[in-house]
């Protein structure tokens, strides 16, 4: 009689290929972000971390990982440099002080994707750049533009920039991001900053994970959603 064998026993293990997105976040921390631009800031990544842990849940193929540049008088990483699964992300709140070196932060950046950095197969990458005041590093800032747009993932990456208040410098915001149907998401109040910061990491990573270009293709071709309607009908507003 042949033996019959238990399914369980000869059923494969099926296992899921997985494919890296990586997000960076470049956050002003100048001294005009005190207060309630830097609070708002600081929920806003709270709360899109909340939300990107549980889309990394249910979406076993991708392995999501964040890192962030904090920028005053100089450039840092506040998460990093190695990228942290962002199921592992733990954030502590970013303190304002200083100057707006977005050059240096943008040329972190770029070094941080040179191709001996990041994956061979992984998903179009995630930045965020949020500023509320214009760069004080001259014209380092468009040498490092230049620097990411030659990077291969630089290039490909879906770039947003998100100005805060009324005192931001909306050319130098148009630079970096590579939506102009988007544009520069404009913050004008607090509700407004955590919305726009939500949308640029979560729907943009979400967008990201269901692309499925080539990877290493100098073309940006990841067609995003229309963010989220200004808001500017709630009582007591906290305007910036």
């Amino acid at each position: 009689m042949p033996q019959v064998l238990n399914d369980a026993l000869v059923k494969p293990e099926i296992e899921v290929a997985r494919r890296r997105l990586d997000i960076f976040l470049l956050v002003d921390c100048s001294s005009s972000m005190e207060g309630l631009p830097m609070g708002s800031a600081n929920q806003g990544v709270r709360e899109s971390l909340t939300e990107l842990k549980d889309e990394a849940s249910q979406h076993p193929q991708v392995d999501c990982r964040l890192r962030c540049i904090k920028f005053a008088n100089t450039a840092d990483w506040h998460i990093g440099p190695e990228a942290v699964d962002v199921e592992q992300v733990s954030w502590t709140d970013l303190v304002a002080n200083g100057c707006t070196s977005t050059g240096k932060a943008v040329q972190k950046l770029a070094d941080a994707v040179r191709d001996g950095e990041m994956p061979r197969r992984g998903l179009p990458p995630v930045m965020v750049l949020v500023s509320d005041g214009a760069n004080t590093d001259g014209t380092s800032y468009d040498n490092a533009i230049d620097a990411l747009d030659k990077e291969p993932w630089g290039s490909r990456a879906i770039r947003l920039s998100i100005g805060i208040g009324s005192h931001y410098d909306r050319a130098q915001l148009e630079k970096f991001t590579n939506h102009p149907e988007v544009g520069v998401l404009e913050a004008k109040n607090a509700v407004d900053l955590v919305n726009y910061i939500k949308y640029a990491t979560v729907t943009a990573t979400i967008t990201a994970s269901r692309n499925s270009t080539v990877p290493g293709k100098m073309t940006n071709n990841v067609a995003l959603p229309m963010p989220p309607l200004p808001v500017n009908n709630v009582s007591s507003l906290q305007v910036f």
